[in-house]
């Protein structure tokens, strides 16, 4: 072998991938496969049926317990308060304590203390003014996803608005495309 052929990037590089494909089918090739065990060692089947009786047990209480009787509900219908033929729906961003199940309080950061936050329906060609009120220790924005809006109420914090600051309040009005 000449020196040249030693030190020939090309030709090291083929060497290399020539003895890694080489590796691999031989590895490939061995009987490495762990012996299966006898089915005598396997678990018997009863306490693996009354393990899922017992989960679809609890499963059934809970979907039974659906929704659970709390202080508040989420995914209320907001109307609207109309002025002017331009529908007005105030939002206000705070935390409070949400009951998610009998007796059990969370902290939540939501919209008008709900979780979740109240629907807002509209149709096209509405105008629609939307006040956000801020009591929250952060700075927060509304986006309204899956609307294309005009660019300065289109919510997003120092892009398209200024975010709103806490105990601010800010008004993002569109006509509905």
């Amino acid at each position: 072998m000449s020196d040249k052929s030693v030190t020939d990037r090309r030709s090291f590089l083929f060497r290399a991938a020539a003895t890694a494909i080489a590796g691999g089918a031989v590895a490939a090739c061995k009987d490495t496969a762990p012996k299966v065990a006898a089915a005598t060692t396997l678990p018997p089947a009863k306490p693996a049926l009354s393990a899922a009786e017992t989960m679809d047990k609890m499963h059934e209480e809970g979907i039974k317990a659906f929704p659970a009787k709390t202080a508040g509900k989420g995914n209320q219908l907001m109307a609207p308060r109309i002025e002017k033929g331009v529908k007005i729906f105030e939002l206000t961003a705070e935390k409070f304590q949400w009951e998610t199940a009998p007796g059990q309080m969370v902290e939540a950061w939501a919209y008008n203390r709900q979780v979740p936050g109240p629907q807002i329906r509209v149709r096209e060609g509405d105008r629609v003014r939307v006040i956000l009120h801020n009591k929250l220790e952060q700075s927060t924005a509304i986006h309204f996803h899956g609307l294309e809006l005009p660019n300065d109420v289109d919510g997003v914090p120092f892009i398209t608005q200024p975010p709103v600051k806490p105990g601010e309040s800010y008004t993002y009005e569109f006509t509905v495309p």
